[in-house]
């Protein structure tokens, strides 16, 4: 390192032992910043709209492009601070040389960046390190976060990265699903073209009414702008759909939901071209293309249309599993690039159970035809599996990639069919009266949503135990609100779940 380098940590050196190693870290002092070749490559924090006690999760990607091997010091990733806690004052105070990425926030009062994590270990030169941690909120506001990256008693090396704002809303507001049904949005009786029997005037009024019950707008433009309130013409909005059965004749993703989501985009100027409908690891078939009542928005799955690739080296476009020490890591997994290229991401699974599997197959397990290995969730993920256990599953894991959870604005559930296995046709449900469900789900939280349509599927089938599982480990990282109730009777009291007869 040069001298101009070791003369200015020496200097700090001294002026902390002469202050009695009480030092501000002033403008003046931060001005003995230096380069060296560390920085923060990736910054994200989820969820950004959260309930009192529930934990905001911070992800930070710092890359090493120095020639030295850098020190680090505790806490170790994944420490969780309560809010009002310090670093200090939790005893892990700062060790002369040492790295550590911290968070600080609008309004914050003693010491900056008062929560603070070490990297884990020693970063080698050219190593890349996910430093992940978590805060626990309980004041309701809302106010911008932010992450940097410190030389412990040297210099701040980055600062203001990443910046979020992140609102904590009182106890009292419960996360919203709204279940739109109506016997009126299907004609099946049993016919193999059942995509044929989808009254689509009917899908866009489901959706144009869920969407203003989800949001409480006066009215549809209204209620698309509390969705996408920042949305910009040239920002991709990826629709997810599941095309698990490659368009073979079983349950399969239907296009009328997807036309009465473009036809509600629209209204608020979203471009057509900016709607990215996709199923990376499956082929879209041709009637779904051809009902397409947009022209303009562009399609990607594994062969027939634009091609999903998995090419991009950022350190987000790998799921950063984190399994508990001593249990092997799934297989290395990316996320299809178009992921990362988007801005905001509708998450549009359907109402089936996975009967002899995972259990259920609903949002979070949809994201499996976003990556390029799918195979790679199930031994974590399905009940009965060697490795299935209660405190680990690897769909949390890939719903916490920044550009999955947190790009994710809507959960739409297609429940105008079901299906009890993962090939299974389009079917009829004894708690729908022997007819198809002819429902369609909302919700912003992830978690509520899947919930509330496992409930659905449990009253009708066998489910297996601990296929809520990742729904409850979900609702532990913040991602959402876990409840099992009972749609039919009961209901809920953790979750608003309002049913709408069309």
């Amino acid at each position: 390192m040069d001298k101009l380098f070791l003369t200015r940590r020496e200097l700090l050196r001294r002026a902390v032992w002469i202050l009695g190693g009480s030092v501000l870290w002033t403008p003046a002092v931060r001005a003995f910043a230096e380069s060296v070749g560390v920085q923060i490559v990736a910054v994200t924090f989820t969820p950004i709209t959260l309930r009192p006690g529930e934990l905001l999760n911070v992800s930070i990607v710092v890359r090493n492009d120095s020639g030295e091997t850098l020190a680090t010091q505790m806490p170790n990733p994944g420490f969780v601070y309560e809010e009002g806690e310090t670093f200090r004052g939790l005893g892990f105070r700062e060790v002369v040389g040492a790295y550590r990425v911290g968070v600080d926030f609008d309004g914050r009062s003693g010491w900056d960046h008062p929560y603070r994590w070490g990297l884990g270990a020693p970063l080698a030169p050219g190593e890349t390190r996910t430093i992940t941690g978590a805060i626990r909120l309980q004041t309701p506001r809302a106010v911008n976060y932010w992450a940097g990256l410190v030389h412990e008693w040297v210099a701040w090396q980055q600062d203001n990265e990443g910046t979020q704002r992140v609102t904590v809303s009182p106890s009292s507001v419960r996360p919203r699903v709204v279940h739109m049904h109506s016997d009126a949005a299907t004609t099946w009786t049993g016919q193999g073209d059942y995509w044929n029997y989808v009254n689509q005037d009917v899908v866009n009024d489901m959706v144009e009414r869920g969407i203003l019950a989800l949001t409480g707008a006066a009215n549809s433009a209204e209620a698309w702008r509390a969705i996408l309130p920042h949305y910009q013409a040239g920002q991709g909005i990826a629709i997810k759909v599941n095309f698990n059965n490659s368009g073979n004749g079983r349950l399969d993703a239907l296009v009328q939901p997807v036309n009465a989501i473009v036809r509600g985009l629209k209204q608020i100027g979203v471009r057509e071209e900016d709607v990215w409908v996709f199923d990376a690891i499956r082929p879209i078939p041709d009637r779904f293309v051809a009902a397409c009542q947009f022209p303009n928005i562009r399609f990607f799955d594994s062969e027939k249309r634009t091609r999903a690739t998995f090419n991009s080296t950022h350190p987000t476009a790998t799921i950063a599993f984190a399994p508990p020490p001593g249990a092997p890591p799934p297989a290395t997994t990316k996320i299809a690039d178009l992921l990362l290229d988007a801005t905001y991401v509708i998450n549009l699974p359907l109402l089936k159970a996975h009967l002899g599997g995972a259990g259920v197959t609903l949002g979070f397990k949809n994201h499996l035809g976003s990556t390029n290995n799918p195979i790679a969730f199930h031994d974590y993920g399905f009940p009965g599996q060697n490795r299935f256990r209660s405190d680990y599953n690897s769909l949390v894991d890939l719903y916490r990639n920044p550009n999955i959870g947190a790009k994710t604005v809507l959960t739409l559930g297609d429940g105008l069919f079901a299906g009890n296995t993962w090939d299974a046709p389009a079917m009829t449900m004894q708690t729908f009266g022997n007819k198809p469900p002819n429902s369609l789900f909302f919700a912003t939280d992830p978690v509520a949503i899947d919930c509330v349509m496992c409930d659905f599927l449990a009253a009708e089938w066998d489910i297996p135990l601990g296929a809520d599982n990742y729904l409850r480990l979900a609702s532990q990282q913040g991602l959402g609100v876990f409840e099992r109730g009972d749609p039919f009777g009961a209901g809920y009291t953790a979750i608003e779940y309002r049913k709408i007869e069309m």
